[in-house]
């Protein structure tokens, strides 16, 4: 086999009918799709039995994302595994460009694409293409995906399937630091890489791919399409970026952080990037404790960013200022910015 597809669900019945078409769709057909169904309390098992003997259906207990992508990855039989989320879409070309272009860069061991916001009725999401609209962290550091990742990646252009594919090739281990630029739906991996790391952390619920690919990018160099082949689905209740779970994601992040800097043996480059991403991260952890009226938080993330070597510009300082208000006023100006919002 050449690849194996593997789509991890959780009560996705109304959206994964779709994924699976649009997987099924591609123009260089996957050699098999795993469906892990995470215990599922919805009709899910009957929408993926309609397409037959093409998909395979793997039921467990409820037990996270990272322990079902790992058991359906464990049951794959290609070379490449693509991970799909349960509530994406690919465009149709996307295997077929994604391979071909490993099969030219034979250095990476692992790709990823660029990807488009789509809403609930599957329309791409207007002002909302590209890495940038999906990760914060193009954002923060005020520059796009295609200029921040050119200062760690080499570019190619690869012909595959007719096309001039824009490819950036190389070592993305320092770059990770800043922050998280990968979305499962875009990846492909090779099953023996995947092996030898042993797979998401089971331990991880939230951010888990951002532990994960920080991981993978210090064993293997990357190709990264910067075309965007995924269908990236937001405004959907129960998403794990969903904004009760802000608080979570940002402390995995800044664990995933930490894990990573001690993959490899530290340079210069590779620390002042750590001390950057994870000031960046505490200061959107004190805004994030601020907004619950977590106020003694907000404050001690503050403190944690300022020692990690963030400036105290006026944002931050604000910021404590803010955590300093009474709590009715505070509740009174969160009301207010929802007002005009």
């Amino acid at each position: 086999m050449r690849v194996s597809v593997v789509i991890p669900t959780y009560n996705r019945a109304d959206l994964i009918g779709r994924t699976i078409a649009s997987v099924l769709a591609q123009s260089l057909p996957p050699d098999e799709v795993i469906v892990v169904d995470d215990g599922s309390t919805d009709d899910t098992e009957a929408v993926v039995a309609t397409f037959g003997p093409r998909v395979r259906y793997v039921r467990q207990d409820n037990a996270g994302v990272s322990v079902a992508r790992n058991r359906g990855a464990g049951l794959a039989g290609g070379r490449w595994i693509a991970f799909m989320d349960s509530d994406d879409l690919w465009s149709p070309l996307k295997l077929e460009l994604q391979l071909g272009v490993m099969e030219r860069v034979s250095e990476a061991r692992w790709s990823i694409t660029g990807c488009n916001m789509i809403g609930p009725d599957d329309v791409e999401l207007a002002g909302r293409e590209g890495f940038e609209a999906a990760f914060p962290v193009f954002r923060q550091e005020g520059e796009g995906a295609e200029a921040l990742l050119s200062r760690f990646l080499g570019r190619r252009d690869v012909e595959v399937a007719g096309e001039r594919v824009a490819v950036l090739a190389g070592d993305a281990y320092d770059a990770l630091f800043l922050g998280n630029f990968v979305l499962p739906s875009s990846s492909v991996v090779e099953r023996s890489l995947f092996a030898e790391l042993g797979g998401f952390d089971p331990d991880l619920r939230l951010a888990e791919e951002t532990e994960f690919y920080h991981r993978l990018a210090a064993r293997s160099p990357v190709a990264v399409l910067l075309a965007p082949l995924v269908g990236y689905r937001t405004g959907r209740a129960g998403q794990q970026i969903a904004p009760a779970n802000s608080e979570r994601l940002i402390l995995n992040a800044l664990h995933s952080l930490d894990v990573a800097r001690r993959l490899r043996s530290p340079t210069a480059r590779a620390e002042a990037l750590w001390r950057h991403g994870r000031a960046g991260l505490l200061r959107r952890l004190a805004y994030t404790r601020l907004s619950n009226l977590d106020q003694r938080g907000a404050r001690e993330a503050l403190r944690q960013s300022w020692a990690t070597g963030a400036p105290r510009d006026p944002g931050s300082l604000g910021l404590f200022a803010a955590s300093l208000l009474p709590s009715p006023a505070l509740r009174g100006l969160h009301q207010l910015k929802r007002t005009l919002a």
